[in-house]
């Protein structure tokens, strides 16, 4: 085991790792460890050759171990937490080192990616995916491809066979609306690509709607025999929703399908805040749950949702969009990938295959090929070997609706003008005039979306016009580092739009919050058994669900859509 500080973290050292051949099995994140160097940029000139020295004698600890058959060389960056800290006499400490001596000793998941060889695996353990990213000037989605006569500009274009390099794929997948069901041409196009591939593709399709001036969202599926066949419709923020079909069931409008037997489920862009509809697709057998959108997006939202979505339902996640630079100068365009452990998934472009990286870091237009392991994850959940969040806590920039929040002998309390009142499920209580539910989620139902969904419907239920919810996840003994459960809680607390709060029996470890109308989440570290919680943005998960209707050019009234649209959603519990 090594203990590496800061004047480890050098120009030479990240040239040497960049230099590992691909096949070494290493005890830490290669990845991150280049990503250190370029942080801290260390220099020591005494003696003159010292930072030559020091990365030389590191990569020598790195590749003899695996010369003479050793396990490989753990590492750990002395700036990642208060090492100190922990105490010898403490079993908890001891059991919290092990853990994290354990995390590493196993293949990490981005050295584990970077250094696999995917040509060596047998075919069913790699479910080969190609992302198109393509660039797209269109200032919206009606924009492009509203017509096949559109100019050219507003068309991305389709690639030929020799774009992919000659790599081995089972599905390309390119992003939301990429086509108009009437173009014929660019359907061809997309026919003869599958043909040429010998794959399946893919493909976002927008479709005029045949009764109303309005366009569904779909996906459609190209064999490789080029036959194309559209088989899912967007259930959120389209002209026309899913939900809308009368005869609505999830047997049909949640189908999924199998190539090369890897089971597949999809949805349509922001159908990912709806978390009942994958874990539908999940109970289906679906392995992959790909969600193509539509073009730039916010990371920390897209992150915290697909990591979530992978990791409750056990299935790989994946996302490709456009990349529209006329979205303004912030160039926010990424693919998004995450296995069921929660790790990052990496990718190359098409035919340089020395070139691994993030997802996260693939931010230029291309085709990325991305590596999905299908053997079948654990049935049980270890919640400790999360990954660590990057995600930093910072204070609150703006005046709320606050309202504090304590624990006494372990049951929740809130404040009620001068008294701690408990919380309880059977009522409301009243803090300034706000009208506040607590819905109780125990330990890792923090993984269930139906335990929210159905404290949500029994919190709407006592007040359906004002009542604002707040979540407690409170578990009997915590994970090792809570900070593991973050993307979690911000997933849930996008999609539930309501606070989420993490704790034990003693002491309140993360508030997460809707930041404001964008729904931007921020992150607050309380470490006490008090904190203060902000409910001016706590408007539930029924708030949330009006992006299913919130495109409809003939809405007449909330109430009109709203019932049966929730009755046909809740139905998947």
């Amino acid at each position: 085991m090594e203990f590496d500080e800061s004047q480890h973290f050098t120009m030479c050292r990240k040239l040497a790792l960049s230099r590992y051949p691909r096949e070494l099995q290493l005890g830490f994140d290669r990845v991150r460890w280049m990503e250190l160097c370029d942080e801290i940029h260390a220099k020591d000139y005494d003696p003159p050759y010292r930072d030559e020295q020091r990365a030389w004698y590191d990569t020598l600890r790195d590749l003899v171990p695996s010369g003479l058959r050793m396990k490989p060389t753990i590492r750990l960056y002395a700036g990642q937490r208060n090492w100190c800290s922990l105490d010898p006499q403490n079993n908890s400490d001891v059991k919290e080192f092990e853990s994290i001596l354990q995390d590493c000793a196993k293949p990490h998941e981005s050295v584990q990616s970077v250094s696999i060889d995917l040509s060596k695996f047998p075919k069913s353990d790699v479910f080969r995916v190609a992302l198109v990213v393509p660039e797209v000037w269109a200032s919206n989605i009606n924009g492009v491809n509203e017509h096949p006569q559109a100019p050219l500009r507003f068309k991305p274009s389709i690639p030929v066979a020799a774009d992919f390099a000659g790599e081995k794929i089972d599905l390309v997948v390119f992003p939301e609306a990429y086509i108009r069901s009437e173009d014929e041409k660019r359907q061809t196009l997309l026919r003869d690509l599958a043909k040429q591939l010998k794959t399946c593709i893919l493909v976002g399709v927008t479709q005029g709607h045949s009764e109303r001036d309005a366009d569904w969202e779909t996906l459609a599926l190209v064999d490789p025999k080029g036959n194309f066949e559209t088989f899912y419709r967007k259930h959120a923020t389209a002209g026309a929703v899913a939900f809308e079909i009368p005869g609505w069931e999830p047997r049909i409008q949640l189908p999924v399908f199998t190539v090369n037997g890897i089971t597949v489920g999809c949805t349509i862009c922001h159908d990912s805040y709806l978390g009942l509809l994958q874990r539908y697709l999940a109970k289906k057998g679906a392995r992959i749950w790909i969600n193509p959108s539509y073009d730039n997006v916010i990371h920390e939202k897209w992150e915290s949702i697909f990591r979530l979505r992978a990791v409750e339902n056990k299935v790989t996640s994946l996302c490709t969009l456009h990349d529209n630079p006329a979205r303004g100068h912030r160039r926010r365009i990424r693919p998004f990938g995450f296995s069921p452990d929660g790790s990052e998934l990496v990718g190359h472009p098409a035919g340089n295959g020395s070139r691994v990286n993030r997802l996260s870091e693939c931010n230029l237009p291309g085709i990325y090929i991305v590596g999905c392991h299908t053997r079948a994850p654990s049935a049980v959940l270890n919640p400790s070997l999360l990954p660590i969040t990057e995600k930093q806590p910072f204070p609150r920039q703006r005046s709320g609706e606050l309202v504090r929040i304590v624990l006494i002998e372990g049951f929740p309390h809130i404040r009620c003008e001068n008294d701690w009142v408990r919380l309880s499920h059977e009522r409301l209580v009243n803090v300034n005039g706000l009208k506040l539910g607590l819905g109780i989620i125990p330990g890792d139902k923090l993984f269930d979306i139906s335990s929210f969904v159905k404290e949500q419907e029994r919190i709407y239920n006592l007040d359906p016009d004002q009542a604002r919810p707040i979540f407690w996840n409170q578990w009997a003994e915590l994970p090792t580092d809570p900070s593991r459960l973050v993307d979690m809680m911000m997933g849930r607390t996008l999609e539930m739009l309501a606070p989420i709060i993490l704790s034990d029996r003693k002491t309140i470890y993360e508030v997460t919050e809707i930041a404001g109308g964008t729904k931007t989440i921020r992150r607050v570290l309380i470490n006490s058994n008090e904190a203060e919680v902000d409910v001016k943005f706590a408007l539930g998960l029924w708030n949330s669900f009006k992006i299913t209707w919130a495109s409809l050019s003939d809405v007449v009234s909330q109430e009109e859509y709203f019932k049966p649209f929730a009755k046909k959603y809740l139905s998947l519990i």
